[in-house]
This record gives C-alpha cells, sequence and structure tokens, in this order.
C-alpha cells in the first residue's frame, strides 16, 4: 500500500507545465491546418456528401453524416474549436468539441479510417483532462482561469505514455515473415520511385527496401525508449524527424508525419519548452510575461526525472498561484482510475487478433485501432452474383451508384465491407419484393504475390452475419 501511495503522490506533485502549454499549441495548430486541407481539397463532398452507403462500424450504424450542409457546419465547428486548443480560447469546451466532433467523422465510414486519425482522437480525449491553458493562454488573459506554471507531472506522462504505446506497438506488428524476411510492402512500394531527386538512385537497389525494413522494425521498438532517457532525448528526436520527412517524401500519408514530429517534442526536459514559451511571449506580445523559467530552476522543477523527495522539497519554494497546494492534487486523484482503464485498453487492443485463427493482415480481424502502420499492400476487384431464389435468375449487381471511387478501391480488399455491402444489396433487393442469394466474385494481390481468390463464391453471404469468423467465408491465403 505504501508504493502504491508513493507511486500515486509522484504522479500529483508538480512539475513545470510548459510541456503541455507547448503540445497544446502546436497540436492545436496542426488539427486546424488539417481541417482546412480536408475542406479545400473538397473531401467533405467526396467523403460525405456523395456516396449513396457507409461502411458503419460495428454496433455504430446510427453514427451517420449531417443532411445538407450540415457536415460544412460540422468541419467549421471542428475548425473553430482547433483555434481554441491551439489559443486556449475555451480550451476545456474547445477539446470537447474537437474530440467528439472528430471521432464523429472518424467513424461515419470504415473507408475512411487511418491510424493517425484513431492517433488524433487519442489525442484529443487526453487533452480534455489536462490543464494546457493555465499559462500563455487567452482564458488566462481574459481571467476564465487563474495562471499556473505547474501541474502535476502525470499530464506530461499520459501523452508520452500514449505515443510510447503507437510506437511500439507498431514495431511489434512489423515482426511477420512478410515485412522481415520478404522486405514487403516496400519492395513493391518502392518501384518507381527511382526519379526522386537525390534519393531517387539509392531507391533502386536491390538492398535498399531490406535496410528500410529492418530499420522501421528497429526504430518503432527502440525510439520511444531513447526518447525517455534525458541523455539521448535530442538524438532520438532527429531520428524521428529524419525518419518522419523520409516517409511523408516517399508516401502520400498527409500530415501524420508532421503530428509525429511535433508531438513527440513532449519527451524534451521542461526547461527547453520554458524557453519556447518565452520566445513565443516575446513574439505575441497581448500574452503577459512568462518570467517563470528562472523560478522553476530554482525551485528545482524543470528536471526531467525529479525524484520524489526533491518534488517534495522544491513544492514548498513555489507561490500559491503555482498549482501546488495538496487540494488541488488531490482533486485530481480520480482520473487515475480513468486513465487506468484507458491505458489498459490501449495495451489490450493491439493485441486482440490473437483471439481469432488466421493471418491477421489477409483476414484483418483485429487490424484496425492497433497500430498496424504501413504493413500490406492489397489491390483487386469485387463484384457481386445475385441469384433470385423464386425464379432462379441471376445477375450481376451494379455498385457504382451508391459508392463513391475511394470507397468501391478500399472494399475490393476489406473483407467486413465486403460483406456489409452483400447485406446492403441483399436487402435492397428484398424490398423490391425478391428472394435473394448474394454471392462475392473477388480477388487481390496481396504483397507483391499474385492474385488468387479473396471470399469464398460459393457461400451465399446474405447467411454471414459480422460476428462470424471469417476463415469460415475467406479464401486461405497462399
Amino acid at each position: 500500500m505504501a508504493i502504491k501511495t508513493g507511486f500515486l503522490n509522484r504522479l500529483l506533485h508538480p512539475s513545470s507545465n510548459a510541456p503541455l502549454i507547448t503540445f497544446r499549441v502546436a497540436f492545436g495548430a496542426l488539427m486546424l491546418f488539417s481541417v482546412l486541407r480536408f475542406w479545400y481539397r473538397g473531401w467533405i463532398e467526396m467523403q460525405y456528401l456523395e456516396p449513396g452507403f457507409f461502411f458503419h462500424f460495428e454496433s455504430l450504424e446510427w453514427i451517420r453524416p449531417l443532411s445538407g450542409n450540415g457536415m460544412y457546419f460540422l468541419f467549421a465547428a471542428m475548425a473553430f474549436a482547433a483555434v481554441g486548443i491551439m489559443t486556449g480560447l475555451l480550451y476545456r469546451l474547445s477539446s470537447i468539441v474537437f474530440f467528439v466532433l472528430f471521432t464523429w467523422c472518424e467513424l461515419i465510414d470504415k473507408t475512411n479510417y487511418l491510424n493517425h486519425y484513431y492517433f488524433v482522437s487519442l489525442i484529443s480525449f487526453l487533452l480534455v483532462f489536462a490543464p494546457a491553458n493555465r499559462r500563455f493562454s487567452l482564458d488566462v488573459y481574459l481571467g476564465f482561469v487563474k495562471r499556473e506554471d505547474t501541474c502535476p507531472v502525470l499530464f506530461r506522462y499520459i501523452f508520452m505514455a500514449q505515443l510510447a504505446i503507437v510506437y511500439f506497438y507498431a514495431g511489434l506488428a512489423k515482426v511477420n515473415a512478410d515485412w522481415l524476411f520478404h522486405a514487403q510492402p516496400l519492395t513493391t512500394w518502392l518501384r518507381g520511385k527511382e526519379h526522386l531527386p537525390l534519393i531517387g538512385p539509392m531507391l533502386a537497389w536491390p538492398l535498399t527496401p531490406w535496410f528500410f525494413s529492418w530499420f522501421g522494425c528497429i526504430y518503432d521498438l527502440s525510439i520511444w525508449y531513447f526518447l525517455l532517457k534525458r541523455q539521448t532525448v535530442y538524438y532520438a528526436w532527429i531520428a524521428v524527424v529524419a525518419f518522419h520527412i523520409l516517409t511523408w517524401i516517399l508516401f502520400p500519408i498527409g500530415v501524420f508525419p508532421w503530428v509525429m514530429i511535433f508531438c513527440t517534442a513532449i519527451f524534451f526536459p521542461p526547461a527547453f519548452h520554458e524557453k519556447c514559451i518565452a520566445a513565443l511571449s516575446r513574439m505575441f506580445s497581448f500574452f503577459p510575461g512568462e518570467p517563470a523559467l528562472l523560478r522553476l530552476q530554482f525551485a528545482g522543477l524543470l528536471s526531467a526525472e525529479p525524484a520524489f523527495s526533491n518534488l517534495q522539497n522544491a513544492s514548498s519554494a513555489l507561490p500559491t498561484h503555482a498549482g501546488t497546494q495538496p487540494n488541488n492534487m488531490a482533486k485530481r486523484k480520480f482520473l487515475i482510475p480513468m486513465l487506468t482503464v484507458f491505458f489498459a485498453l490501449q495495451l489490450l487492443l493491439p493485441l486482440r487478433h490473437w483471439a481469432f485463427p488466421g493471418n491477421v493482415l489477409w483476414y484483418e480481424e483485429g487490424f484496425r485501432f492497433s497500430w498496424r502502420v504501413m504493413l500490406v499492400e492489397k489491390s483487386g476487384e469485387v463484384w457481386y452474383r445475385v441469384k433470385d431464389k423464386s425464379s432462379g435468375r441471376e445477375m450481376i449487381a451494379e455498385t457504382s451508384s451508391n459508392l463513391s471511387p475511394q470507397q468501391q478501391r478500399q472494399m475490393c480488399f476489406q473483407p467486413d465491407m465486403i460483406l456489409q455491402y452483400a447485406h446492403f444489396l441483399g436487402e435492397k433487393l428484398r424490398n423490391e419484393g425478391y428472394d435473394p442469394e448474394v454471392y462475392a466474385e473477388s480477388f487481390i494481390s496481396f504483397n507483391g504475390r499474385e492474385s488468387q481468390r479473396y471470399i469464398r463464391n460459393d457461400i451465399d453471404l446474405m447467411q454471414i452475419h459480422e460476428g462470424m469468423s471469417r476463415t469460415l467465408w475467406m479464401e486461405v491465403p497462399q
């Protein structure tokens, strides 16, 4: 019990809140850019207004796009919420609004799922509980909250832990035969990249995909450890920058590399962030001054991992507005059970594929929400044979009128989406008076292999339900 109490006290004792402040500003700015970019490129209409059918997540079919101009209003609200996070204006409300709206959009259609969207949802959820508006914020400037220079070190640790989980599980997922012993899918992806300036000739070397595969696995498995160590954090961050800029150049993955580059800066010692805030305060003179750097150094609260005894002694040297009062700490103890459940789920969800038989890269049971980043290259085609049991008549069902080109491409190699659309077709025909059986004719190429049948074409998909094991109605990979 004493160990447990000591651990909780350590989490709730004060440290500089500067890492949270710079994290908030960077994250809000990146989210504002992402939302505006999404709008500018016409993706709101393409992904939420044009399709006549949406691939829902299991039990979440009630999450639908808003009608009319509703989605444009939703994205406008999301942009204002991102501004609120960045500037610290109505920060708590802004964080909640952004988390809810962003996650709502993410869950409308499986087609649009990306690991970095999931990451943004998790980070915005954690920001709801973090006191990241207590300095360098309009909330402080307008008197909505009281300025504080410190917060429990717990709030910095939760973001570091989330980033470490992402990297570690991304690396663990790469420990498979295709990635390490066949250099796939990188061998497939790097073909045709010889035209790139400077690095193009190197990408044509036969050993390059192998080097990138092994380096990527080792990098993901270990980078979080070197970011945690004060002696290596800056060198590790240089590796983060180089790695993510290279992936940004080679692959069209949007702003995710920049999100990771700026988010991992939270591993830097608090003194670095204090200097950033001081520099920002000089640039934006309407914010109050930031005299905390020297005072916190004197109090001993800028070390990367201060000992518990140092924290106790240092807290007495701080003025009361620094946020170290025992009552404030006690009020936050309710967060420990919530965060325990949150991180337990984060540790278990990526392992759930072990509960299902077969290769997760083929059957994709347990694939999403598990940090399987850029692990597989699938391409193929699918069409449906529909048979009316009462008349015996067969026909080929047309899909382009209900699905966008992006949905059609994604559906070809995602079995749960193939199944969902089969049920949609069957129910539509049933409402028209038919008694349908629906069969899929699907073929995919998987990580450079020759094309093969994906879904068994002798099984009526109307008799298959989402909870059934996919090994019952999919072909075995070759």
